[in-house]
């Protein structure tokens, strides 16, 4: 149940990440004395975007880009490694079904 939870739990970190930076006004008056990353990057734009803004948005690109790489790679071989074990199932079951007789003579044949 919690592996299917997953891709809720994900899309409900970016849907409020992605609010958090929506609501930059009341983030910039309610802050207090430290920064956030919103309200840093804000006050940046506002002052003409330099090299620093872009460094950081290319790391945040490349950081979800990498995250959904991995993702789709661990996903894949979870998905390979579960047929595998479906396969080895089936055959065991099918091996398990036939005359002890059957067994010996095709593994006779097969190591003439």
């Amino acid at each position: 149940m919690i592996p299917r939870l997953y891709p809720a739990i994900g899309a409900g970190a970016l849907s409020a990440f992605f609010q958090s930076a929506e609501n930059f006004n009341i983030t910039l008056f309610t802050k207090g004395n430290s920064d956030t990353l919103t309200v840093y990057v804000g006050s940046k734009v506002r002052s003409g975007i330099t090299p620093t803004i872009n460094a950081l948005a290319l790391m945040l690109i490349a950081l979800t880009v990498i995250g959904a790489i991995t993702y789709e790679v661990l996903r894949r071989r979870a998905e390979r490694h579960e047929r595998e074990l479906t396969e080895q199932k089936e055959r065991d079951e099918v091996m398990a079904t036939q005359p002890m007789t059957v067994r010996t003579a095709s593994a006779t044949a097969s190591g003439s």
